[in-house]
């Protein structure tokens, strides 16, 4: 079985990679018993890292075993995400949503779901926190920063667009908004800016899509901040 003991060694790496003409990443890193991860998009972006349990170590250890040797695998890429995944013996890059190989799905499972646990685990990072109108109440959209450590960020007049949608995807409701934030430099744990109110609801059967730009963020803890893209959507 695959040793998880050495905190210096990198048992598993994961990628994923949008292309366009703002292109979107985020990385995990496993090493030892700790998964760490950042990401440049989403509801919140930074660094996020949080210890393995034991159940967690066995489980990803058992699934690098099964995926060992399956060596170098490559899915024709479309214009879409490609995810690469790195572990002992084994090579992938997959192009979702296309499954991925017999021998490395249990890994692959394991790895997406570290990824998407870290979300509450944040070191540094901003996120954009919505509460939608309800009945008579307006909503609000803020900006915040998450975790214990101070973010370096640069935000300028920052434009908030809120789109209401129905069950058959037409809007139905909108807002813009503008803030004039002005902060280039890093922002302290407790740090937030009210973007607006929203007197949107969410639909019935339907969704409601946020998202405020721009922003940069250094997302990797370098002291170089880069475009970020925060949206929240309806959960």
């Amino acid at each position: 079985m695959t040793d998880l003991t050495d905190p210096t060694r990198s048992l598993v790496r994961y990628t994923r990679y949008t292309p366009g003409p703002s292109p979107l990443s985020s990385s995990l890193t496993v090493a030892g018993d700790t998964v760490s991860a950042r990401t440049d998009h989403g509801v919140a972006v930074g660094r996020f890292t949080r210890r393995l349990d034991d159940a967690e170590q066995a489980r990803l250890a058992e699934a690098v075993a099964a995926a060992g040797g399956l060596g170098a695998v490559v899915q024709p890429a479309g214009t879409g995400t490609v995810e690469r995944l790195i572990a002992d013996g084994v090579d992938l890059a997959l192009a979702p949503p296309a499954d991925p190989p017999a021998a490395a799905a249990d890994l692959v499972g394991v790895v997406r779901d570290l990824d998407r646990s870290l979300a509450s685990h944040p070191v540094a990072g901003l996120r954009l926190a919505v509460r939608p109108a309800v009945d008579d109440a307006d909503g609000h959209a803020l900006l915040e920063h998450i975790g214990t450590e101070a973010v370096l960020v640069r935000l300028g007049t920052l434009a908030l667009e809120a789109t209401a949608y129905d069950a058959d995807h037409a809007v139905v409701d909108s807002l813009e908004a503008t803030v004039d934030v002005g902060i280039d430099g890093p922002v302290e744990p407790g740090w937030s800016v009210r973007l607006a109110d929203l007197p949107i609801a969410v639909p019935d059967g339907g969704y409601v899509v946020v998202s405020v730009g721009p922003t940069e963020v250094d997302v990797d803890g370098s002291g170089v901040v880069q475009a970020t893209h925060l949206a929240w959507t309806t959960p």
